[in-house]
């Protein structure tokens, strides 16, 4: 997925993350199928039904610890271009800005002007450029209520890709499937 023109998670934690979730889902449906590995022969070798558990379960550690550190990074990442000390000049995601940005910084400018001509004009005007003022201001503030809940409905979907799809759910059933 990608964020505001950056990719929120690394292939490394997407490969990491079909590792784990594929692992785990295999030991969780031999063990709830009930599925036998007595018969399992790897280069004529019976390694037994313990002995395959054991490695893999090791594996699923092993598996599970390079997904956290994949996604750790990724989340530091994600962090550090989503600061608020980003904004000014830069993209919230690095170079080569956004759509979304773009429309903020140009409310930006709208919005300096207006304030570096609104002493001028309510000095030297009357009524009509009050109301042009209040007019403008207006229309900028409905520009900026829009690419907010643009960007609040953004950051639910990149949160929940985060978190939820790439933390919780291949932990999670990394923790299961080492329970059982």
């Amino acid at each position: 997925m990608h964020f505001q023109g950056q990719q929120l998670v690394s292939r490394e934690t997407q490969v990491a993350s079909r590792s784990v979730v594929a692992l785990a889902a295999s030991k969780i449906f031999v063990v709830h199928l009930g599925i036998g590995l007595n018969d399992l022969q790897i280069m004529n070798v019976k390694p037994g039904e313990e002995a395959i558990g054991i490695a893999a379960d090791i594996l699923l550690m092993f598996l599970t610890l390079n997904h956290l550190l994949s996604w750790l990074g990724d989340l530091h990442s994600f962090k550090g271009w989503n600061s608020e000390t980003k904004v000014s000049g830069v993209s919230l995601f690095g170079a080569g800005g956004s759509p979304l940005q773009s429309k903020f910084e140009a409310a930006l400018g709208e919005l300096s002007n207006l304030r570096s001509n609104a002493d001028t004009r309510l000095k030297d005007g009357g009524a009509e450029q009050i109301g042009d003022l209040l007019s403008k201001a207006d229309q900028m503030v409905g520009q900026l209520d829009t690419m907010n809940k643009s960007v609040g409905r953004l950051n639910l979907h990149a949160g929940i890709y985060l978190w939820v799809w790439f933390l919780v759910m291949p932990v999670g059933l990394a923790a299961y499937a080492l329970w059982l």
